[in-house]
């Protein structure tokens, strides 16, 4: 091509596009790496980031990007697959290498043997400390027989009677003269059949039975909404034709709303690992069973771990009990939510890090934590993260939505609200802290005062609200009001503020109380109390502290005045009452057995003295009576002088 000029006289270079190197020209290079006849320094070719490629790299690379070339007919002219050594000629039969497994037998398996490998099978998932980490490809679930074993065979190997699958279908029921169809259920065969059956319903319809409607308030609540005062609350429901569906109770809608069921389901979907927290004073009462079955059954792969939270508030005997008991189903472990002092927190992190190994595929878990309102949930994920990262607080509700918290980098929490399922009475939701103290009527908060003096003991109630006898529940809120000063007008005692105190004292673990985990026989439930006993012996100053008669004397002042007292005690045991009965009494109160050697003291350098186990309720009550109380003492000689404090006998002397 002539070089063009331009209008000035001056030469213009164009650049020459058809000499530009193609991709084919680079590869030959001398220099480029797809180029297997380049020179290059032998040591620099090997392995590694920095290596240069051997010649069978290059040739495998290029193999990747060339394409087989075809004739008009068809036939394969260049870039066969195999090498010219193993290509086939046209027009010659094909051979395949023989191999001994073309005669041997097919694999089976018999119908006892799949007994045996769904027996194991069942084992291993109902262990809560195992993890099916595959599962087998045979479908198992379609294999499940009609019917079971029979008792005779007791081993798993004993010959049975074949069974048909329960979801294999027979040819002949479903196809065929024998076939057989559902038929729809009509309640009626024609409209006026159906026109008389719709009428009778309606005639017998009660709007009182329909359990469907919600929850009816009491007499208090609707006459407060109808604001009548003098008609009878069914000439009320009667004459103004309300039903259950018109009215709105507060209380038992808690916690059961659509949005918070969705946050819940959320949690669910998101999460590999649940923990459900319970509270370690009722965790029966805590469970949700509901979201246990869901669980099982539509969740089967999701890892499940009971939290028994707030094991501060109960002795250790009921909280070791709680998780031996618990730990059948799912793995359980005890749990004290605090940023400063908290316990079980590192077995909590260990396990969390066992199950983010056992998904070593996935780049990070999640773990979300359910339960019911005010069990602690969140105060559990600000004791993982030693800080305060979700909103906690002593009453039901605080937690509106979910949240995602990281805890580790491939570990993250998510907080869930508290659901409620189970529909038990106002006073259990109450006292569960399910609802919030607000929204209960007067009369059935009333009525939960009454089920808290009855689940307590009475020396609970009398050493927090410093009274001493009550006829019921209403005089004790009488006396507790003046005794704390809340009157109203005239000086009549404010009942309604003095029982929302004694509830949150009793949500917020000011009451001592808890449920009393089931055992298999008393021997063990009295080894556990007493190791407990051993564990924690009970401050007896503080009991002697609480009396003004006398002030606990030093041991010389008992020395002296023991050697010019005129009883004798001589013997190895001092017993107080009759054996036998305060045995008794113990046992039917469930009151906790004390060993310790404080009622008797002896001197120095001698020989221990059995002292017979006393209640410290027992000891309470003996010392609070200012009547004179029948007391038994049985004295046997012994060689030791034995000194008794001054408290204690000058009760006894009178």
């Amino acid at each position: 091509m002539p070089p063009a000029s331009s209008s000035s006289g001056k030469r213009v270079k164009v650049p020459n596009v058809l000499s530009k190197n193609t991709t084919k020209q680079k590869r030959k290079e001398k220099s480029h790496s797809l180029n297997q006849n380049r020179k290059v320094d032998k040591t620099k070719i090997g392995k590694g980031p920095t290596q240069l490629r051997s010649r069978g790299t290059i040739k495998r690379l290029l193999m990747y990007t060339s394409k087989v070339k075809r004739n008009e007919d068809g036939e394969i002219i260049k870039g066969y697959v195999t090498p010219k050594s193993q290509q086939i000629a046209k027009g010659e039969m094909a051979r395949i290498a023989p191999d001994r497994k073309w005669f041997n037998n097919t694999r089976v398996i018999g119908q006892q043997e799949m007994s045996k490998f769904r027996t194991a099978l069942e084992k291993k998932i109902h262990d809560p400390y195992t993890i099916l980490l595959k599962r087998s490809k045979v479908p198992v679930s379609l294999l499940q027989a009609n019917t079971t074993p029979t008792a005779t065979s007791s081993s798993i190997l004993a010959p049975t009677k074949p069974t048909i699958p329960s979801r294999q279908i027979n040819f002949q029921e479903t196809f065929g003269n024998k076939a057989q169809r559902k038929r729809p259920n009509l309640l009626s065969n024609d409209l006026l059949e159906l026109l008389g059956q719709a009428g009778k319903k309606q005639q017998d319809y009660e709007p009182v039975k329909d359990k469907k409607q919600l929850y009816v308030p009491n007499e208090y609540y609707y006459l407060h909404k109808e604001g009548t005062n003098a008609q009878d609350v069914s000439s009320v429901m009667a004459s103004s034709g309300f039903v259950r569906s018109h009215l709105y109770d507060p209380c038992t809608q808690r916690g059961t709303s659509k949005r918070i069921w969705g946050e819940l389901y959320k949690v669910v979907d998101s999460s590999d690992v649940l923990l459900i927290v319970l509270d370690a004073r009722d965790p029966i009462g805590t469970r949700c069973y509901h979201i246990e079955q869901y669980l099982k059954k539509e969740k089967p792969h999701k890892h499940v771990v009971f939290i028994l939270n707030k094991c501060d508030l109960v002795p250790t005997w009921v909280t070791v009990r709680w998780v031996k008991i618990l730990s059948q189903e799912y793995p359980c472990l005890a749990f004290h939510a605090s940023v400063e002092n908290p316990f079980g927190k590192g077995a909590l992190i260990q396990l969390l890090r066992q199950y983010a190994q056992v998904h070593r595929d996935k780049p990070s878990i999640s773990v979300g934590l359910l339960g019911y309102p005010n069990v602690g949930k969140s105060s559990v994920i600000n004791t993982l993260r030693k800080k305060k990262v979700c909103k906690a607080a002593p009453i039901p509700g605080e937690t509106k939505v979910w949240q995602y918290v990281a805890l580790m980098r491939r570990i993250f929490l998510i907080d869930c609200p508290g659901v409620v399922h189970t529909t038990d009475g106002v006073a259990d939701n109450v006292l569960k802290g399910v609802v919030r103290v607000e929204t209960v009527t007067p009369d059935e908060l009333v009525d939960v005062i009454r089920v808290i003096l009855h689940r307590m003991k009475p020396e609970y109630i009398q050493r927090t609200y410093q009274i001493l006898t009550w006829k019921d529940h209403h005089d004790f809120l009488t006396q507790l009001a003046y005794r704390s000063g809340r009157l109203g007008k005239g000086g009549i005692p404010d009942v309604q503020s003095v029982a929302k105190k004694i509830v949150h004292d009793w949500q917020r673990g000011r009451l001592p109380w808890f449920i009393i985990p089931p055992f298999e026989d008393d021997i063990e439930k009295t080894e556990m109390r007493n190791e407990d006993d051993d564990d924690e012996p009970v401050d007896w100053d503080e009991v002697y502290a609480q009396f003004n008669d006398d002030e606990i004397m030093d041991d010389d002042e008992e020395a002296e005045e023991g050697e010019d007292d005129d009883e004798e005690i001589d013997g190895e045991d001092i017993i107080i009452g009759d054996e036998d009965e305060d045995d008794e009494e113990a046992e039917e109160d469930g009151e906790e057995m004390v060993e310790e050697p404080v009622i008797v003291k002896p001197v120095v350098d001698a020989k221990p003295v059995k002292v017979k186990s006393l209640t410290k309720a027992d000891l309470m009550s003996r010392l609070k009576k200012s009547s004179k109380p029948e007391t038994k003492i049985e004295t046997q000689k012994a060689s030791e002088n034995v000194y008794v404090p001054k408290i204690l006998r000058n009760k006894l002397k009178k």
